[in-house]
């Protein structure tokens, strides 16, 4: 074996200097490439490749992701990954120095147009970050679109396990809850079987009074009859004295004593049975202690143990029922098979016998033909003995020639004698070999009915089990019918139960519709109330006057703060028309809101009743809602209120920030408002606390250009407050800026584009981030196509200005020729 591993790693020196001596070929790359592929599982096999080896092996992996074949590259790189994360102990021995990195190339591959190579590249930068604590995200790229593409991926993959971990916990709170369920239900059966203990216990101290009532009973007989004994004493030292009523005593005497001795006789039983009474009240508590303990510990599992039970019982029933078919059926074939051979076995023997009957029976017609030849052989010798005796001397000569000829005649026969005793020879041999196998023929039969009797046996037993089983499943289905009929008891407790609450809920109802019939009542009343305040509203000074006084701007609000106050029970049309009706008014007058103390009390009153119809609102209702959110705009728009509803209510603006990811009319209005609410630094503070920058990642990066313009001006509104350029900085949302820049986006969006990256280039950190991502060529050519004078061109130009402080950039504004263009004239920074 280590001969073998010997060889194999030398094999592997071998392949990896021809690699490393040919990397500029492509065809031997490819063919490394697919070498390596193959040989992927050996190389996780730590107990046949040396360290040394999976260094020398890991490191020409790197050379051929670096060999500039882009194929072989990416094939390679995908060796490489799963090694990496199959076999942990590679990925200790990797070390994941910047030379190395660079072999591998990870950000080629995070922004390869394939998705399975972009996965396992994302995969392997995650993996080597978790693994390696000393690396960081800069050490594998500085680019910041990978970068984010990393950290949004890594991002994705914990919210993905979060959900996992969420549904996780769902799961166990509804076994939780189930177990719970379970367990209030095992409590309230045991507050029963308590209770029937008490009951039980109540019992016990009824018989033990009763047995000390005995006692004391037995012990007042004991008294009589020393009475008595003491008396029967005196009576016979009287009879001493009175000799006439000796008899009559001496009766009443053994009267009395046979009585006391019936007395003593009963006390004695009764002490016994006081005793026995004692010893089983004794067990019997004794008892009740265990039985509580018993039923309070089996309690819980026994209806769980019996299910369980008669589920095994039923399934072994099945199982024994299956397994009796299956031998009924073995025994069958067994059976068959058997007879089936008895019968060839008795047609062989009958043939054979049949064989042997033919052959006597030739044997015998044999035996009678030389029998009768023998005896037609004497006769005619007699006949000739006669006729010689009778021509004795005349044919002395032929008797004996005819007796010569009787003489062969008769060793013929006697050597067909000895022939047919041969032949008999062989038909006796023949039939000891039939009786022989007659015998194995019965052997075999033995067998077979020794194997039935084995099976019939095993029939049986399983028969046996069968009935226990069966007997077992009785016993447990005895058990559930009374658990049964326990819960059919706790069922009728349970329907008492649901009738008393549903006359209590039948009278509840009933109640409720008596409230509800005096609060329609109510809201009749005050929509009436309401009908007239509105009137009175309208009945104000029209809302485009040309001028208005403080006195004006008091009035409405007061009407509309009863509107607010009121909002619960009105009617949504009554109050979108009033708060329509105010928005068109304070659009056409943008300084009338002071915030004054009866302006903010207004103001307040309204954001409460804006957040309430927030909380309320649907897709049904976005009309509502939106002029609602264009009223918070209206309040906005000054900056004292906008400061006074940061400082008194800044939930709205947080509640605002969670509206964005409603419909796009939704999102628009909500955008608009918050722009607004950015202009105000403390607002902002309040937003920056708030998800918004997330909120306007997803919405630039949307495929609406209205939410993104708006978005884009809440950004640019937003950038004016040094604290939030510092947040802007290191957030996602300022790559997301710089790409849009760089892409060809629509003009109306590229309008407020301009402008929210001049306002974030007050910091150097991102003027770094703008050359990096190569946006100054960007910017050079949209100031060159722009108009002239134009807004666009303004924000572009000082956009540039403000990069210029930049060493880099400054040249490369110097080598365009731009640095006049932007009337820049002071020297270039050193």
């Amino acid at each position: 074996m280590e001969c073998r591993d010997e060889s194999i790693n030398h094999a592997f020196d071998e392949v990896i200097d021809i690699v490393r001596a040919n990397l500029s070929d492509e065809p031997c790359v490819n063919v490394a490439v697919a070498f390596f592929d193959d040989v992927t599982p050996l190389i996780l096999d730590s107990e046949v490749i040396y360290a040394a080896t999976v260094d020398d092996i890991l490191d020409i992996l790197l050379d051929l992701c670096n060999a500039g074949f882009s194929k072989a590259g990416v094939e390679a790189f995908r060796i490489f990954s799963k090694l990496l994360m199959s076999d942990a102990d590679l990925l200790d021995r990797f070390q994941p120095t910047r030379s190395r990195l660079m072999k591998l190339d990870l950000p080629r591959h995070i922004m390869s147009r394939d998705a399975a190579v972009r996965g396992l590249a994302l995969d392997t930068a995650l993996m080597l970050l978790y693994h390696e604590d000393t690396l960081v995200i800069e050490d594998i790229t500085t680019d910041t679109k990978i970068k984010s593409v990393i950290a949004w991926t890594e991002r994705k993959r914990a919210y993905r396990a979060a959900q996992a971990t969420r549904q996780e916990l769902s799961a166990l709170k509804d076994t939780t809850d189930s177990h719970t369920a379970t367990v209030n239900s095992l409590l309230v059966r045991t507050s029963e079987h308590g209770e029937h203990l008490a009951r039980l216990r109540r019992e016990t101290d009824g018989l033990l009074a009763t047995a000390e009532e005995s006692t004391a009973a037995i012990r007042s007989l004991e008294t009589r009859a020393d009475t008595v004994e003491r008396h029967v004493q005196r009576l016979l030292q009287d009879a001493a004295g009175h000799g006439a009523s000796i008899d009559g005593l001496t009766t009443a005497t053994n009267d009395t004593r046979v009585h006391v001795e019936s007395l003593t006789k009963a006390y004695a039983d009764m002490s016994g049975n006081l005793a026995a009474v004692r010893e089983i009240m004794g067990e019997f508590r004794t008892a009740l202690g265990q039985t509580a303990a018993r039923l309070e510990r089996d309690l819980g599992g026994r209806i769980s143990e019996v299910k369980d039970t008669a589920e095994g019982l039923e399934r072994r029933v099945v199982g024994l029922t299956d397994g009796l078919e299956r031998t009924r059926a073995s025994m069958a074939r067994d059976v068959s098979d058997l007879r089936q051979s008895a019968e060839r076995a008795a047609v062989e023997m009958g043939e054979r016998a049949s064989k042997v009957e033919r052959a006597a029976d030739a044997l015998g017609r044999d035996v009678e033909r030389v029998e009768s030849r023998v005896e037609s052989g004497l006769d005619e010798l007699h006949r000739v003995t006669r006729a010689g005796d009778e021509a004795l001397g005349a044919r002395v000569g032929g008797i004996e020639t005819t007796a010569k000829e009787l003489a062969g005649r008769l060793q013929d026969a006697t050597g067909q004698l000895n022939g047919l005793t041969g032949t008999v020879t062989k038909h006796q041999m023949s039939i000891d070999n039939v009786v022989a196998q007659n015998k194995e023929s019965l052997k075999v039969a033995k067998q077979a009915s020794s194997k039935i009797a084995d099976v019939t046996t095993r029939t049986l037993k399983i028969a046996a089990e069968l009935k226990t089983a069966q007997d077992e499943a009785r016993k447990h289905s005895e058990t559930i019918t009374g658990l049964e009929t326990k819960a059919m008891a706790y069922d009728e407790r349970i329907s008492d139960v649901y009738n008393r609450s549903s006359q209590l809920l039948s009278s509840t109802q009933q109640e409720l519709q008596r409230s509800q019939r005096k609060i329609d009542q109510t809201q009749a009343f005050l929509s009436t109330q309401a009908e007239d305040k509105l009137d009175e509203l309208a009945r104000t000074r029209p809302p485009h006057s040309p001028t208005v006084g403080g006195g004006e701007i008091d009035t409405k609000l007061r009407a509309l703060q009863w509107v607010a106050r009121n909002s619960a029970w009105m009617d949504a049309d009554k109050i979108t028309r009033s708060v329509s009706e105010f928005t068109v008014w304070a659009a056409d007058h943008p300084g009338v809101l002071r915030a004054t103390p009866a302006q903010r009390d207004a103001l307040r009153d309204c954001a409460s009743a804006i957040r309430c119809c927030l909380d309320a609102a649907d897709d049904d209702q976005q009309a509502k809602l939106a002029g609602l959110l264009r009223l918070l705009r209206c309040i906005l728009l000054s900056e004292a209120s906008c400061a006074e509803l940061a400082h008194s209510d800044p939930a709205l603006l947080q509640e605002a920030v969670e509206l964005t990811h409603g419909p796009d009319a939704v999102v628009g209005a909500v955008l608009d408002a918050l722009a607004e609410a950015c202009c105000v630094e403390e607002s902002a503070a309040v937003l920056l606390q708030t998800p918004l920058l997330d909120r306007l990642l997803d919405a630039v990066q949307g495929s609406n250009d209205d939410t993104k313009r708006r978005a884009l001006l809440t950004t640019r509104h937003l950038a004016r407050h040094d604290k939030a350029v510092e947040r802007m900085a290191t957030h996602r949302l300022t790559g997301q800026l710089i790409a849009m820049l760089k892409s060809r986006v629509p003009g109306p969006v590229m309008d407020q584009l301009c402008p929210a990256v001049r306002n974030l280039c007050r910091s150097e950190a991102i003027v770094t981030q703008l050359d990096r991502a190569g946006a100054v060529p960007v910017l050079i050519t949209l100031l060159r196509q722009a108009e002239a004078g134009g807004e666009r061109a303004k924000h572009v130009t000082a956009t540039l200005r403000a990069c210029s402080k930049d060493v880099n950039v400054q040249k490369y504004l110097k080598a365009e020729g731009v640095l006049d263009v932007l009337g820049i004239r002071y020297p270039l920074v050193k």
